[in-house]
Formats: structure tokens, C-alpha cells, sequence
């Protein structure tokens, strides 16, 4: 539970995504270019920073595409793009001051299925 101000808390989330469309960038490079290693640390700094700031819908995604990076030991798939293309989506939401729900996204569920 956060117990710092709900106005501090927004600002804290605002100045964070400034940053987001940087992060979403280097994914899409590091995909591109075939880099597990950077794709999955920055999957696995969103998630974590995602709890941070109160954005669960980062943390979910974030962990699913980390741990699906980890099973497969790849970044050599289509699920990642759109995982990318989702974390964009996320993004415009929260920047309009919304959230995307995204728990029961079937991207999560084809992510995490591959156990």
C-alpha cells in the first residue's frame, strides 16, 4: 500500500512516463537487433517500476514478457513486438490519465502459457 498523497503520487507517475517513450524505443532497437539480454532488463526494470508507481498493468506485462523471455531464451518472436506495441498502448492510456486493463489480455495469457 502507498502512503504518500494521491497529488504526489500523480506527479511521481508523471514525471515517470517521460521517460516511458525512451524505454519503449530501446526495446524496439534492441528486438530489432536480436539483444535478449536488453530487452528482457528493461521488461524487468518496467515491471518493477511499475509496482513502484502504482501501475499494475506494467508490473503484469513486464513480468509475463520477462518470464517469457527466460523459457524460450529468445527475442526472435511476434509476442514480443506486440508485447512492445502493448507497453505503447499502455503508455497513451496512462499519459491521458487512464488505466488499460490488461489482466485478461490474451497477449498475457499466449505470453505465460508458454511454461
Amino acid at each position: 500500500m502507498n502512503s504518500l498523497p494521491e497529488d504526489i503520487m500523480k506527479k511521481l507517475q508523471e514525471d515517470y512516463l517521460v521517460s516511458f517513450v525512451q524505454k519503449i524505443e530501446t526495446m524496439r532497437e534492441a528486438h530489432a537487433r536480436g539483444d535478449t539480454l536488453s530487452v528482457r532488463q528493461v521488461f524487468h526494470k518496467l515491471a518493477g517500476t511499475g509496482a513502484t508507481y502504482l501501475m499494475p498493468e506494467i508490473t503484469t506485462l513486464g513480468r509475463a514478457a520477462e518470464d517469457y523471455i527466460e523459457k524460450t531464451k529468445s527475442v526472435d518472436s511476434g509476442l514480443l513486438l506486440k508485447a512492445i506495441d502493448l507497453m505503447g498502448e499502455i503508455y497513451k492510456k496512462r499519459s491521458l490519465g487512464s488505466e488499460l486493463k490488461i489482466e485478461n489480455h490474451p497477449l498475457i495469457t499466449e505470453l505465460t502459457a508458454r511454461k
